[in-house]
């Protein structure tokens, strides 16, 4: 059997492919072993599905978010084939980074040429920025560079080669409002998608195309439409609670942190839940991305001016921008919105949906620098590519390690702060309880989830009052409340446990148990302890243990009021 030469060239995006698919199963298989909270909430939903009926529409506890109710879904695949466990939740973000990445040849292969391709290839999979992401089940993250790339190839299809069947606009509507229902992170895209669409306004804005593109937006929305309806529109209220004013003022405030702070932090292996410090190797892959997303910018402003300046003409452009100024108001625009977002530098997971445009803008650069030298300063062309790949592949063998799960710890009782812990904590708790006879706990919300999902609802917890959330699911709560024997447990750093251990409740619970970091207490829970249910109630509030801090001292007030 001979081998055609077109087939030989895919040969190296072949190796890249299974090179990247046994390192990511490598890492899965030990660092990433374990879910975390939020991930537990998915594996729960999807439990659920299967032998509850249930039929999410959003992240459990929230009115938005649909990327939590979708992950939720697709994970009754693994967890049917496989059994339910974090390897086969995982599994389902894991499918989608390789799917990602093949996507991402495909379409640089077909819309640039096979070295931006490779290169693109090679910087997506490598980056440190993605490490934890490749295995992130915690609602639609995986989900948003998949869709991204998916709609702007739809795009590129219509607007660059002139494919105007209705079913390709129907696609582009219905891949946006599912993207959009996915996550509203997909907004700055469809802000790139629409005012890109100015330029073509012969293709675009016409009945033959705003029809069929309407009509796919209606279906690709449809869960959370049909919610609204039917939930006095609690998802659109949801999303006006989020939007605040100052946008001005925070913009100015977020500009020099954005590019000096958050972004660099965004190159750290551990980026999720702001775990550790942004050390030098994140500073100098952030520098490489700069560099060449910078040169890039320079080469093709003109063009990007030019893109501007066709959201008002009236007329059909003859020469389209290049494809590239595209992904370069992608990025635009998305750092724009993110210098006006209140979350700036807290939720650096609002950077994963630059990937993969992020990966082509390098690598289609690292491309044209080193057609553009030759001998050996095509070495020094090729060092931001060598620079992020060296680093990127360091990082994920160093990933290869004991798994390590992210939790949320209390500090002075004041603030949240995400400390690591050892993935088999959970199943070592999990042990003690069972061998004690405990079905129901309380705990902080991390772990909580953590323990729901490990135990497959055997053991069941509430967070209720020890953490400022909204109630994710109020049955655990009341099952929680209505026991008479439950377990309590606390990190032994968080400021809770110094509270619990200070407050008359303590009285009520034997001598602690230590599991790795956590003490468990074994008891009776007092009436006192069973706090009224309020849904509405989102504030830590520290009468929970019925404690105040008066002049540095813990004050404990059931004890004041039996002395009254």
């Amino acid at each position: 059997m001979t081998v055609s030469p077109q087939s030989l060239k895919h040969l190296p995006f072949l190796f890249l492919l299974i090179l990247t698919t046994g390192l990511y199963f490598a890492i899965l298989w030990t660092s990433q072993s374990h879910v975390d909270g939020d991930e537990g909430v998915v594996g729960i939903m999807a439990k659920h599905i299967i032998d509850q009926d249930a039929n999410p529409v959003f992240f459990y506890g929230q009115a938005y978010g649909g990327g939590g109710a979708i992950e939720a879904y697709l994970a009754v695949i693994p967890f049917l084939l496989f059994g339910i466990s974090s390897i086969s939740l995982k599994l389902v973000a894991l499918v989608f980074a390789i799917l990602t990445l093949l996507l991402t040849y495909c379409f640089c292969l077909k819309h640039f040429d096979l070295t931006t391709a490779l290169f693109s290839s090679t910087i997506l999979a490598a980056t440190t920025a993605l490490i934890e992401w490749h295995f992130k089940v915690r609602g639609g993250y995986i989900l948003l560079p998949f869709l991204s790339l998916l709609i702007l190839w739809i795009f590129v299809e219509i607007a660059y080669e002139k494919k105007c069947k209705k079913v390709y606009f129907f696609l582009l509507g219905f891949c946006s409002g599912f993207a959009y229902y996915n996550m509203e992170l997909i907004i700055p895209l469809l802000i790139t998608i629409f005012t890109a669409s100015f330029y073509w306004k012969k293709i675009f804005w016409k009945k033959q195309a705003l029809v069929p593109m309407l009509a796919g937006v209606l279906v690709g929305v449809f869960p959370l439409l049909h919610f609204n309806l039917s939930h006095q529109f609690a998802n659109f209220k949801s999303l006006f609670q989020q939007t605040e004013g100052r946008l001005f003022t925070r913009a100015i405030e977020n500009f020099i942190p954005l590019f000096t702070e958050y972004l660099p932090g965004f190159f750290s292996s551990q980026n999720s839940e702001f775990v550790g410090t942004v050390g030098l190797t994140a500073y100098l892959e952030y520098l490489a991305f700069a560099f060449l997303i910078i040169w890039v910018f320079v080469f093709h402003f003109s063009s990007l001016i030019e893109l501007f300046k066709g959201f008002l003409k009236a007329k059909h452009p003859e020469s389209p921008p290049p494809l590239i100024v595209l992904f370069l108001l992608y990025l635009l625009i998305h750092l724009l919105i993110n210098l006006v977002t209140k979350d700036t530098g807290r939720s650096l997971r609002y950077f994963v949906s630059l990937f993969p445009m992020l990966a082509v803008l390098a690598g289609h650069t690292n491309a044209i620098l080193i057609k553009k030298f030759q001998g050996p300063l095509k070495f020094f062309a090729a060092a931001p590519l060598l620079l992020i790949a060296g680093l990127g592949w360091s990082n994920h063998f160093h990933s290869i390690h004991a798994s390590m799960v992210s939790d949320d710890v209390w500090k002075d009782g004041k603030r949240v702060e995400t400390v690591l812990t050892s993935g088999e904590t959970v199943p070592a708790i999990i042990a003690y309880l069972k061998k004690e006879k405990i079905k129901t706990f309380r705990s902080t919300y991390f772990l909580q989830w953590r323990i729901l999902f490990e135990s497959q609802e055997e053991l069941i917890g509430s967070s209720y009052g020890l953490v400022p959330r909204s109630v994710r699911y109020p049955a655990y709560d009341q099952r929680v409340f209505d026991a008479e024997r439950i377990a309590f447990i606390l990190h032994q750093e968080d400021f809770q446990l110094k509270l619990f251990q200070a407050s008359s409740k303590l009285k009520y619970f034997g001598p602690p148990h230590q599991v790795g970091e956590y003490l468990i207490y074994i008891g009776q829970q007092p009436q006192s302890f069973k706090i009224q249910m309020d849904a509405n109630n989102r504030s830590f509030d520290l009468k929970f243990f019925d404690l105040r801090v008066k002049q540095g001292q813990l004050i404990d007030l059931e004890k004041e009021r039996q002395n009254e």
